[in-house]
């Protein structure tokens, strides 16, 4: 029997101008629908039922593809990958991914989704299978799109090794694939032995820039060569756990970072050459637990949840004696040598010894999550903020506000 489904694509349009209005447009498919998502990229709806993947376009109201749901039970992964690792348990290390639902890569109009445990990537546009997993022992587990090479960055795991792969989406072939951990079995069987069969607890990471790839995973780092694939260092052996990690100057360093303390409320701050894994700093950073990593070039901005300083690159020493005080860091915008530092719903200038330069700090605005839609400093010598809720305008010089009463705005209606 040919079941219907509502289309949620005109249920959620129609539905914000009048919550009654019943659906414009069903349509019918041979077999219950099992999942949908609407693609931000283009607008078009993917569908899957029990036998086929849909592409439909609200605006054409039609079906513009359609293709069979892959079948792969003869090299459909097995229950158990490594020890009780299980493939929904893999699923858990990316963040991004929703189990067997579909996925939308960012910024995109590919969508992923796992059939028998296996990764395949369709186009939404016209339903060309972009990718999908062929080798009975290997298991993908998070796809991300390679935006200046047209090609797709793969983690999984072949066997019991984990395994990075960058894949050529024109001839849908593999650029190069590489082992990035031999023991990576081993890492996930210890600690599903302390956190249960889903060990999906800690941080996992993988970013890239313009020439290399750099990965956390469970508490241990990679880097690649982007072009070659060939693993450059790790820091999988040495007796560590890695919290996070941060790539600057183009990826010249790594700050690499550890929680310590009863709680976790501390960090050890590590910075590495990301060509070798060298130590550049005689002595690691202790600082509070990081809220916030900027790249300055010549410096970087740590900022944890009591204030911030700038720490030197080639020394890991503190710019300033003390930390500017300030819960809930924002932003600190350079203003020829001064900053002006933005915190919970206050402001304040600093000097380049990091002392306050106005008496007081300065509320720009009533309730900390408030956006701050403009903060900028004027010709004439002013600071002019507007924020969620009101605006005015600051002297530079004494940080007093120019118009006694704030500016008020209309918290229900956006601003700009």
């Amino acid at each position: 029997m040919n079941k219907k489904i509502l289309l949620v694509v005109f249920i959620a349009c129609t539905s914000i101008v009048n919550s009654q209005r019943k659906a414009d447009q069903t349509l019918d498919f041979d077999s219950k629908v099992q999942d949908l998502i609407i693609i931000p990229y283009n607008g078009i709806a993917t569908i899957s039922d029990n036998t086929k993947l849909y592409g439909y376009s609200p605006e054409e109201n039609n079906i513009l593809w359609s293709i069979p749901i892959p079948k792969t039970s003869k090299l459909s992964m097995a229950s158990s990958i490594s020890g009780d690792i299980t493939p929904n348990a893999l699923l858990g290390l990316n963040a991004k991914a929703n189990g067997p639902d579909f996925t939308v890569i960012p910024d995109t109009p590919f969508v992923q989704k796992f059939f028998d445990n296996r990764l395949y990537i369709v186009n939404s546009f016209n339903g060309d299978m972009l990718f999908e997993s062929k080798e009975s022992n290997v298991f993908f587990f998070q796809a991300e799109y390679l935006f200046d090479e047209d090609a797709l960055l793969l983690r999984g795991m072949e066997d019991k090794k984990l395994i990075i792969a960058k894949y050529n989406i024109k001839t849908k072939e593999y650029i190069w694939k590489t082992t990035v951990s031999e023991k990576f079995g081993s890492i996930l069987t210890k600690l599903s032995a302390v956190i249960g069969k889903n060990p999906t607890a800690g941080k996992d990471k993988m970013v890239y820039t313009s020439n290399k790839v750099f990965l956390l995973a469970k508490g241990k780092f990679y880097a690649l060569n982007k072009e070659t694939g060939n693993l450059i260092w790790n820091a999988e052996d040495e007796d560590k756990e890695y919290h996070n990690f941060f790539s600057s100057l183009n990826g010249q360093n790594v700050l690499l970072t550890q929680t310590v303390g009863l709680f976790k409320g501390k960090e050890i701050l590590d910075l590495r050459n990301a060509n070798n894994g060298d130590v550049i700093w005689e002595d690691p950073i202790k600082t509070k637990y990081l809220v916030l990593f900027e790249d300055w070039e010549d410096k970087m901005l740590l900022a944890h949840y009591k204030g911030f300083n700038f720490y030197d690159y080639k020394t890991g020493k503190k710019l300033w004696k003390k930390d500017p005080k300030g819960k809930g860091i924002k932003s600190v915008i350079p203003i020829e040598k001064d900053f002006l530092y933005v915190y919970d719903d206050e402001m304040m200038l600093l000097d380049k010894e990091g002392q306050k330069k106005w008496k007081k700090d300065v509320k720009i605005c009533d309730d900390e999550e408030d956006p701050i839609f403009f903060l900028e400093k004027t010709k004439n010598n002013k600071i002019l903020y507007v924020t969620g809720t009101y605006a005015n305008l600051v002297d530079y010089n004494t940080g007093k506000k120019i118009w006694k009463g704030n500016l008020k705005l209309n918290e229900k209606r956006t601003t700009f």
